[in-house]
């Protein structure tokens, strides 16, 4: 009852200064738009956000949208235009032309001192052109598809226990675990992989970025060329090497043809060995009862490399989430700015990213918090405006974590360590071209076709296959699409590096 009591008084105390300092001079009105989430607006009744705007001296309204790719080309194409508004990943990149984005130097330099600190330099130049910046972004978390293996059975197999496998090794151990009978139940019914984790791209993204990248992306050679990671002889290793796993039996044969709830379950019942996922792979099998079903697994967090041990990485999930700009339109782009800059200061970063201490969030003995926000969601609405990363991962497990939340910890944890190795596109924050949206989707089935056909062996891969391959991948519009990325990317780079 006293804490209660304690709330109340606090959020009585915050609104009567808010209510004076608007008495004293009469509030900025800025409105923001947003992707739309589960929180509530709701200034009047939480703390958290009136300290926000009280300080601020703002008056915001908040337009929070379903699909915020619409809505924001809805309002371009009327000129009525929210102040701030936080658009996905590089997307603000797509509006260039429009007009409406504000360039940000200025008044970075003026009121964005703590934006500037926080946010590191690398990734302002991805919303940079021309020497201008555009947008303020949110620094990403990019390494988020970690790599699972059944250390039981590596370990029950005669294998050592390690972090880092290279393709050799991991060949040999994927092949034993579909023919060596691991869950011990004297059937033929365990296999190295199966489609779990995101089907032929996704399940195997460690196996090829130990062989050099990964597929779809573009990147550019020490020769000097730029180049279609679905080209390259560096992908048909790595698809030469998938066929032997195939053919050797360690792939399930419904790899190409399960649907995801049936490769989800077929790894939540124990009979698979390994996978690439999501970061919460681990979390999802465990939901779907890995745990439960198969009381003596364990699924451990490795990386996987080329056999020289030099060559390793996984899809790049992008380095900017979203990126908040400020709209030609907007009236008061000083206060805006000042807005967005408190929200990077330590003050106004605890209040909305955490909420309010008691009501949103507890502070932990060791200066770790425990969120308590489950009923009281309304202080998230200001999140996804400005991001940045830290060293640091999550909070250790509590001594009471159960034998899944210990497992699945590891995996969750993998997205907070900064500097694993990623692959990230040559053209990556390019808007799309009209190329890509005329050819990129035959492009993309043809490859998955040709895929099942070299994994499965119904063509051979060899070098007039291969060269047939290359051939028709260009024919269907693949180089067009590569060659149209390399334009903007040598016009922006005021470079001249031809395609191959």
């Amino acid at each position: 009852m006293k804490k209660v009591i304690a709330l109340i008084l606090a959020l009585a105390m915050v609104l009567s200064i808010s209510a004076v300092a608007l008495a004293d001079e009469k509030p900025v009105k800025l409105s923001i738009m947003k992707s739309a989430d589960d929180s509530v607006y709701d200034p009047v009744n939480n703390p958290a956000l009136a300290k926000i705007l009280e300080v601020n001296n703002i008056e915001l309204e908040l337009h929070m949208v379903d699909d915020i790719t619409q809505s924001v080309n809805l309002a371009m194409a009327s000129g009525e235009l929210c102040d701030i508004i936080a658009s996905p990943k590089l997307t603000v990149m797509e509006y260039m032309s429009s007009g409406y984005v504000l360039p940000l130097n200025d008044l970075l330099d003026q009121y964005g001192q703590d934006l500037k600190a926080r946010i590191p330099e690398a990734v302002w130049e991805f919303v940079t052109l021309g020497g201008d910046i555009y947008a303020i972004p949110q620094e990403n978390k990019n390494y988020k598809w970690p790599t699972a293996i059944r250390m039981d059975w590596v370990e029950k197999l005669g294998y050592e226990k390690k972090t880092e496998y290279t393709v050799s090794e991991l060949k040999q151990i994927l092949i034993d675990m579909a023919t060596k009978d691991p869950d011990g139940n004297g059937e033929n019914d365990t296999y190295g992989m199966n489609a779990y984790g995101g089907g032929w791209k996704n399940t195997n993204i460690a196996i090829y970025g130990a062989f050099n990248g990964i597929p779809d992306q573009n990147y550019l050679s020490e020769d000097g060329y730029i180049y279609s990671y679905n080209t390259s002889d560096d992908f048909r290793a790595a698809l030469t090497y998938l066929n032997e796993l195939w053919t050797a039996g360690a792939i399930d044969p419904e790899f190409f043809v399960a649907s995801e709830d049936q490769a989800t379950q077929k790894a939540a019942n124990g009979k698979i060995g390994y996978f690439t996922s999501w970061w919460n792979g681990v979390k999802v099998l465990c939901e779907n009862g890995f745990a439960d079903l198969n009381p003596d697994a364990w699924y451990d967090v490795i990386y996987v490399t080329s056999d020289d041990g030099k060559t390793q990485g996984v899809l790049d999930n992008g380095r900017v989430s979203n990126s908040t700009f400020i709209t030609t339109t907007c009236k008061n782009p000083e206060a805006a700015m000042k807005f967005l800059n408190y929200l990077a200061t330590d003050e106004g970063y605890e209040l909305f990213q955490y909420g309010w201490e008691g009501l949103h969030f507890e502070y932990n003995e060791d200066g770790t918090t425990t969120s308590i926000y489950q009923l009281n969601k309304d202080y998230l609405p200001l999140t996804g405006l400005v991001k940045w990363q830290s060293a640091g991962g999550l909070a250790p497990l509590k001594e009471d974590a159960s034998r899944a939340q210990q497992m699945i910890w590891p995996f969750e944890n993998t997205q907070h360590i900064l500097g694993l190795p990623v692959y990230q596109d040559l053209f990556y924050g390019l808007p799309t071209t009209q190329e890509a949206l005329e050819y990129a989707t035959e492009v993309s089935n043809y490859v998955t076709s040709k895929v099942v056909e070299f994994v499965t062996g119904a063509t051979p891969i060899n070098d007039e296959t291969w060269a047939a391959y290359k051939t028709d991948w260009a024919a269907k519009g693949g180089m067009k699409v590569l060659e149209s990325y390399a334009k903007q990317y040598n016009e922006l780079n005021k470079s001249e590096y031809p395609c191959k």
